[in-house]
């Protein structure tokens, strides 16, 4: 059995990640929450994904994620606080998922910290054969030596 990923689920992280990147640097003050989530989807597509892995989400301050903007949806980001964009591609079945925090004035990078942390505690233990309770304890260890506490109902 080959480790090696299909190259339809690398081109989908590729254009999952680019998309993220470039959302993540429209992510400003007054921006509509819709608008950002057709931008990401339609880049998604432009891109050279068969679809999208699930609708765009951004979620603000205390919505810890998943936050699906709905037809008419009026709202805009902040002048303060984070920002979460979640984001997917889809390559002929093969699905990509990714996220990033977007501090909006600089007041929370130890929440950006955390996050960056954790995600490299977890890039470090991935291998075949690892369990996923090993890689949510370092996640976990990684966000409280921040001293900030995990969302236990996102894990």
């Amino acid at each position: 059995m080959s480790t090696r990923p299909h190259p339809d689920l690398l081109e989908s992280g590729k254009i999952a990640s680019r998309v993220r990147t470039e959302i993540a640097k429209q992510a400003k003050p007054g921006v509509s929450v819709l608008r950002l989530c057709h931008t990401a989807e339609s880049k998604i597509l432009e891109y050279g994904a068969t679809g999208l892995a699930f609708p765009c989400n951004i979620s603000i301050n205390e919505e810890a994620a998943h936050y699906t903007s709905p037809q008419g949806d009026s709202r805009v980001l902040p002048d303060k606080g984070l920002v979460k964009i979640d984001l997917g591609a889809h390559v002929n079945g093969h699905l990509s998922d990714t996220a990033v925090t977007v501090d909006m004035d600089g007041s929370y990078s130890d929440f950006v910290t955390a996050a960056q942390n954790a995600l490299s505690a977890a890039i470090e233990l991935v291998e075949p054969g690892i369990g996923l309770g090993q890689i949510g304890a370092a996640i976990e260890r990684a966000i409280k030596k921040e001293g900030l506490k995990p969302v236990y109902q996102l894990s």
